[in-house]
């Protein structure tokens, strides 16, 4: 994860490769501190579960939940936090708490969702074509006014495409 404090212009990076934890950044410079948890969302009587996602598997979707806290002293005017989508999963639409947010393909170049291209077609007119989900690997919120001392939550769902980024899973009878 990434947070850009524009009041300080500071950026902290945190990288987290595996599902099934929590990371936790205590406060520096910036005096904003973070826990990001990641959660496997499962249905038990048609209701919706958080449970640890430390045996996650292609095909489950998991909720990253990024909580800041300000301990700055004072209120923070602006804070953009950014999580990065993991290599291995897609971004899910619409999953995004607080709903107003922006993705990047790279991590850069920030958009309100949904994603769109500009694209000419066979016949040289432009259309405007949204982008597939699998293109997203950044999350970025902006948040308004932090007040000093609270907690700011955001989320944002993936589901697992394979187990590990770059591996392959297949099954196979032996016999």
């Amino acid at each position: 994860m990434k947070l850009v404090s524009a009041a300080s212009g500071i950026a902290i990076s945190v990288l987290c490769l595996l599902t099934g934890f929590a990371v936790s950044h205590a406060a520096d410079k910036t005096g904003v501190s973070s826990v990001l948890a990641a959660f496997k969302v499962s249905r038990s009587n048609g209701k919706e579960q958080l449970v640890s996602a430390a045996r996650a598997t292609p095909g489950d979707i998991i909720e990253y939940q990024l909580t800041l806290t300000n301990q700055t002293g004072k209120t923070i005017t602006a804070i953009q936090p950014v999580l990065p989508i993991p290599a291995g999963s897609v971004y899910i639409e619409d999953s995004c708490k607080p709903s107003k947010a922006e993705a990047s393909t790279d991590g850069s170049h920030f958009s309100t969702i949904p994603l769109v291209k500009l694209i000419k077609d066979s016949n040289g007119k432009e259309k405007t074509i949204k982008l597939p989900m699998e293109s997203y690997r950044f999350i970025k919120w902006k948040v308004g006014k932090q007040e000093n001392g609270k907690n700011l939550v955001v989320i944002a769902r993936v589901k697992l495409l394979s187990a590990q980024p770059g591996v392959k899973t297949n099954k196979a009878k032996i016999r």
